[in-house]
């Protein structure tokens, strides 16, 4: 009937019948040769488009994101720009994400960018920003991103993302001037939670460090330690008592150092590494006795941080070669002494 009288209204029921049986199955390109082949009808390129959409939608609908990929895929393929090709992305990227194909999940959110298309735009833009920092460590494109859902966020929890995001990639690419900028930004906005306020004072401290703005760096520092206890206030509490030891305010770092062991002891690394810095103290002030007793105090007793331990331990044979050193020359004084006093009872007569 559909080969005979291919124009008569019982071929055209079939063929639709047949038509919808293709899509069904995902075989609609199959049909678009039927119909070229067996009956001379052209289905227009809209059509096609459109059959296409609908075979692998019905497949993502149903929960089959396997077949669906496959089948978006056999679409974008045929119509890289077509009606319904973010649409195609957006749900593609769907099932990408969930089978935690994280690669293939961003080139979908990024067509969609590239796209502009509105209706996923901004959601994108928060699903490429974060499978770039967090799956996929690529933190120049998230910055990217991020710099891009500031700008178009619609709500103040994209804004918040967005700024926090902005930090955290500046701090990842060691960009201590950008660092210092998001940091202010965010402070200043006035909607940092706790947590996330210490952290941006914390990287502005540390951008500032690393600029070698160490005034800065110990006012930014200080402001962490008054916040809650937390690892970020520990380390920075460290970082003053360093601070003041590479001004040379020695007296001033090791009661900054005492205070830290007090209030801070339930963090071993850290009360390590401040006695580290304590016999350093010492050094610098002349006191190999006590420099000797504190770096011994932790090769014996610490057992965290292999790096730790073996700078404390290098720093110890330093003292101890210098401490030998020290012995020899007031061993050798006495005896100068003595010739130059011989010496000098010889002159006399």
């Amino acid at each position: 009937m559909v080969q005979k009288f291919p124009q008569s209204t019982e071929a055209k029921e079939s063929l639709d019948a047949l038509k919808d049986i293709y899509v069904e199955l995902g075989r609609a390109d199959e049909f678009f040769d039927f119909a070229k082949n067996n009956t001379n009808i052209n289905i227009s390129s809209s059509e096609q488009d459109s059959m296409m959409y609908q075979s692998a939608d019905n497949a993502y609908l149903a929960g089959e994101c396997a077949r669906a990929v496959t089948l978006y895929a056999s679409y974008l393929n045929k119509f890289p720009s077509g009606f319904f090709a973010n649409e195609v992305h957006w749900k593609k990227s769907d099932c990408h994400v969930k089978a935690k194909e994280f690669e293939k999940a961003a080139i979908d959110f990024e067509a969609i960018i590239e796209n502009r298309y509105a209706k996923y735009y901004e959601k994108a833009l928060l699903k490429a920003s974060g499978i770039a920092y967090y799956e996929l460590s690529d933190y120049a494109k998230a910055n990217t991103f991020y710099k891009q859902l500031y700008i178009s966020s619609t709500s103040a929890q994209n804004s918040y993302t967005a700024m926090m995001g902005l930090l955290r990639t500046a701090v990842k690419l060691n960009n201590a001037t950008e660092t210092i900028e998001y940091a202010d930004q965010f402070i200043n906005s006035g909607a940092a939670k706790n947590a996330d306020y210490q952290e941006a004072v914390y990287e502005k401290a540390k951008a500032y460090y690393a600029n070698g703005n160490k005034e800065f760096a110990l006012g930014a520092f200080n402001r962490v330690t008054e916040m809650p206890v937390s690892e970020k206030a520990v380390e920075a509490k460290y970082m003053v008592a360093k601070i003041l030891f590479e001004q040379g305010n020695y007296q001033s770092s090791l009661d900054t150092c005492f205070k830290l062991k007090n209030k801070y002891s339930s963090y071993e690394y850290w009360v390590a590494k401040t006695f580290v810095l304590v016999a350093d103290n010492y050094l610098a002030q002349g006191n190999l006795f006590q420099a000797k007793a504190t770096l011994e105090s932790i090769v014996e007793n610490y057992e965290g941080d292999k790096a730790l331990l073996e700078e404390a331990k290098t720093k110890l044979e330093k003292v101890r070669a210098e401490e030998l050193n020290k012995s020899k020359i007031m061993q050798i004084v006495p005896g100068d002494t003595l010739i130059m006093e011989r010496d000098a009872i010889i002159n006399d007569y």
